[in-house]
């Protein structure tokens, strides 16, 4: 270990001297600290515009497929009976019926109350429809007991303790399935301190819905309350026993919505590319990406994706179908002049957004941007990917030199110090022989 005593013997401040050296030592290594934080803020900022460019891939993939393009919406004219959903596949159209009957589960509750949940009502096994209850699972047999063990069961039963009256509780057992096979059996040999349960609460029964009066007219059955089967591509929910007229019809406004959120998706990563590509004079500060020719590039790719003219529709321009850009080089999205001109020609528009021909300049809107953000962000080739892991491999290799560097710093500050406590050890030396002389020297003096 390296110690000296600052400027003993020289006067000299050694140890700011030292600091001085070392600070001039240190440049090449914080040159290398500031590229590699300017090489951080680089990442940084593409890393939020690759989520941007994700966000346009999801956005123009969420037009196409069973859930894109082609929405479809379905109301009922008695939402209080009927609740009805669409799925794409569904067709325009109605269809009036009555619901005569609601599924329902079966229910039974035994016939004899007892007077507690303490009480024992369980003295062996007992089954529920095929499902043997034992004792060991309803322990000491109590009502409560009992209750606890059918629930836990794969009987397909819920069970209850119900207090009819007072000092009366009964046991009830509810299918947890409802329709015509949800009735079951209770063999309850060993349950005889609750009767039998002949004693039915509900009926499971089937949902029936009539369709029509005449000589045409036919029924629909449901184990459930959810029918998926009556109308292709629209689920009903049943609610309530009576008539409702079911209509399906284009959603052209959930379809504009997907549109709006496309170009906003867009605006988002154009916004994040020009909000860093400034100068501010002020701070003279450079933004991340006003020299950077691949952001720069990737806002014109985008542009260019949305303006240029799509031959694969008779509308040609996405200005036809509501879309505008400004002077800022935002788009602009009229949802009300898309779905009038989604209304008067859908397949028209719809080529516009999707037109997939192969060749990237021929394909709708849609399309093309889903395969710009994809070619941008795909791990490996992506241009985004790439721009980002090739400042993390940089950055890998400062973080190696930086560190080799705190090595030399250390040994270039030990032979500093090794120096300048050399130097104030040898000025000693001399100060001692400077000393002795003048002592010798008086000494012959003194003598003569």
């Amino acid at each position: 270990m390296v110690t000296s005593v600052d400027g003993l013997v020289s006067g000299l401040d050694s140890a700011g001297l030292i600091s001085q050296l070392m600070d001039l030592e240190r440049q090449p290594q914080l040159r290398l600290k500031a590229r590699q934080a300017s090489n951080q803020k680089v990442i940084d900022a593409f890393q939020t515009l690759n989520s941007k460019f994700l966000a346009i891939e999801t956005a123009a993939g969420a037009l196409n497929g069973a859930s894109g393009w082609g929405l479809m919406k379905a109301g009922s004219s008695a939402p209080d009976k009927v609740a009805a959903t669409a799925s794409s596949g569904a067709t325009s159209g109605s269809l009036s019926f009555n619901v005569t009957n609601l599924a329902a589960a079966h229910s039974v509750v035994s016939s004899t109350g007892v007077a507690s949940l303490s009480t024992v009502v369980a003295t062996g096994d007992f089954t529920i429809g095929s499902t043997t209850i034992t004792a060991a699972e309803f322990g000491d047999g109590s009502l409560s007991s009992v209750v606890s063990a059918i629930n836990a069961s794969a009987a397909g039963v819920s069970a209850a303790a119900v207090q009819v009256s007072a000092g009366s509780y009964k046991l009830q057992l509810t299918a947890k399935a409802t329709g015509d096979a949800s009735a079951f059996t209770v063999d309850a040999t060993n349950l005889t301190a609750l009767g039998n349960f002949a004693g039915i609460v509900t009926q499971g029964i089937d949902a029936l819905v009539q369709v029509g009066s005449g000589p045409g007219a036919y029924s629909v059955t449901s184990a459930s309350n959810t029918l998926t089967t009556l109308l292709s591509g629209v689920t009903l929910t049943l609610k309530g026993q009576g008539a409702a007229t079911v209509s399906v019809d284009a959603d052209v406004d959930g379809t504009a919505d997907k549109v709006g959120a496309l170009v906003s998706a867009v605006n988002s990563a154009i916004t994040s590319i020009k909000s860093q590509s400034g100068y501010d004079a002020a701070t003279k500060t450079a933004g991340i990406f006003l020299s950077n020719q691949l952001a720069r590039g990737l806002q014109q790719t985008l542009t260019n994706a949305v303006t240029s003219s799509v031959s694969a529709s008779s509308l040609m321009s996405g200005g036809y179908a509501g879309i505008s850009i400004g002077k800022d080089g935002l788009f602009a999205f009229d949802k009300t002049k898309f779905t009038t001109a989604l209304v008067k020609d859908p397949t028209a528009v719809k080529g516009l957004f999707l037109a997939n021909t192969g060749i990237t300049s021929d394909d709708g809107i849609a399309e093309r941007l889903r395969l710009v953000a994809k070619s941008a962000t795909t791990f490996g080739t992506g241009q985004i990917a790439l721009a980002i892991e090739g400042r993390k491999s940089e950055n890998k290799q400062l973080e190696s030199q930086i560190t080799n560097w705190d090595s030399r710093l250390a040994q270039k500050e030990k032979a500093f110090k090794r120096q300048y406590g050399n130097l104030e050890t040898m000025l000693g030396r001399l100060r001692n022989q400077g000393s002795w002389l003048a002592g010798q020297l008086g000494s012959l003096g003194n003598t003569q």
